[in-house]
């Protein structure tokens, strides 16, 4: 009886644990993360930016990814908040003052998702699945490498972040990374940066083959653009889910497997 009796104690102790992990997460792909590793039960607060799965939204929201609103915020009372970047460093030492743990997972590249995922499970007491899904990406990656990884002449790709004034990935982007790994030859590859503006006459000069630009509308593109080979052949594709490419997710395959087919015209 009283081996039964301590464990049961032990479940409860075991489950009040687990149960009792609240998280707000601040970061869009943070939010998918969690909700892929099946611990969606821990998020009790996200941003307003944080919007997939679609249950999410029925969780408060405490401001912007980069700007939470602390007030709301203290009245979640969270053990742990999830930013990958925040507007004003000051903030996450307000939140630590306040007893939150905060984790900043920044997303800029493959690399750094696979630490977020390993992170994301310890913390969350999620290891299976972190392996798991560190193990698909391994895969994903190793598959895209077998089929691109040769050194052959690319389609030079213009990922247009932005039209006016043109901004473009560099080459610390998750973008110009998915680019490569798809078989394609990024525009923005040389620039040491996240992102970067472009020069018009940069642009004619690079002379791209495909034009990519999610959420766009061809009437705002600028005039000159027309002079562009990936105009004139007519490869430009303007993907309508613009979160799929704005965002370091679990739908990382879903964006590979579309920048592969338009790419290589699948």
């Amino acid at each position: 009886m009283k081996k039964l009796l301590l464990l049961f104690l032990c479940f409860l102790s075991w489950a009040t644990f687990a149960g009792e992990k609240r998280v707000v997460s601040l970061s869009p792909a943070l939010t998918e993360l969690v909700c892929h590793l099946k611990m969606e039960k821990c998020l009790v607060g996200r941003s307003v930016s944080c919007d997939r799965p679609s249950q999410v939204k029925q969780l408060p929201a405490v401001g912007d990814f980069a700007r939470p609103d602390l007030e709301k915020l203290a009245k979640l009372k969270p053990d742990l908040v999830l930013a990958d970047t925040f507007q004003d460093a000051a903030i996450k030492r307000s939140m630590e003052a306040l007893g939150m743990e905060v984790a900043v997972l920044p997303l800029n590249r493959m690399a750094d998702y696979r630490r977020a995922v390993k992170i994301l499970g310890e913390k969350l007491s999620a290891k299976e699945a972190a392996e798991k899904e560190l193990q698909r990406v391994d895969r994903v990656l190793e598959e895209l490498h077998r089929r691109h990884g040769a050194p052959i002449q690319r389609p030079r790709v213009m990922y247009v972040v932005w039209h006016t004034p043109v901004m473009l990935p560099g080459r610390d982007s998750f973008l110009t990374e998915w680019i490569s790994l798809a078989g394609g030859d990024p525009l923005g590859k040389d620039h040491a940066r996240n992102y970067f503006r472009a020069a018009p006459e940069w642009v004619l000069k690079m002379k791209p083959d495909l034009l990519i630009f999610p959420g766009g509308n061809p009437a705002s593109f600028p005039g000159w653009w027309n002079s562009l080979p990936a105009v004139r052949n007519k490869k430009v594709f303007l993907p309508e889910d613009e979160s799929l490419f704005y965002r370091l997710s679990p739908r990382f395959d879903q964006a590979l497997t579309d920048l592969e087919a338009w790419i290589h015209g699948k």
